[in-house]
């Protein structure tokens, strides 16, 4: 099973500007021993909660968030099993229905993804939950969003999931910017 704690995530931001250009934001996640780098879309507050063990991203519009966390696990996280993930999106969403499965990549590692839809509050939600196999456990990437525009939000999670990479040899590498004219 998927279940297991999720572990302790040490974040740093960074934020680079180069004149004429919007600000990007640098988010590096070090958990000991392996750093791992992604970049904030555009529009996106970011947020550290330690004690849930998760770096939180949320749109300033409030249309949508996404979350990410490593899922501490026995075997490490080396195998993602489409089934136990499944198992896992029910118990977590237990009034949603599964509306698709598919494959996302992130880090050069590929897992299940897992599109969600339910009814809340008089408002239909949709999610996107991904599962992406590592050394250090499982990389679980949550995007919830309205349904309404989770079209657009699905380009978020697709912006930070090609954006996301190990820091070789544990520093922070910020990937150079450049002003097109």
């Amino acid at each position: 099973p998927l279940a297991g704690p999720p572990l302790a995530l040490d974040v740093s931001i960074v934020r680079q500007v180069i004149e004429g250009m919007s600000p990007a934001v640098h988010v590096f996640i070090n958990i000991g021993f392996k750093e791992y780098a992604l970049q904030a879309p555009e529009g996106f507050r970011v947020q550290n909660e330690p004690a849930q063990g998760r770096l939180m991203l949320q749109r300033l519009d409030n249309s949508c968030w996404i979350s990410f966390r490593i899922i501490k696990t026995p075997s490490g996280g080396a195998n993602v099993s489409t089934s136990a993930s499944r198992d896992w999106v029910l118990g977590e969403f237990t009034n949603a229905k599964i509306i698709g499965e598919s494959s996302a990549y992130a880090g050069n590692n590929g897992g299940p993804a897992f599109d969600l839809t339910w009814r809340t509050g008089g408002f239909q939600q949709s999610a996107r939950m991904v599962y992406i196999p590592s050394a250090v456990g499982i990389l679980e990437f949550k995007l919830v969003g309205n349904t309404s525009q989770f079209g657009e939000s699905l380009n978020y999670l697709k912006d930070v999931l090609m954006s996301f990479r190990l820091c070789p040899n544990g520093k922070h590498d910020l990937p150079p910017l450049s002003k097109v004219s």
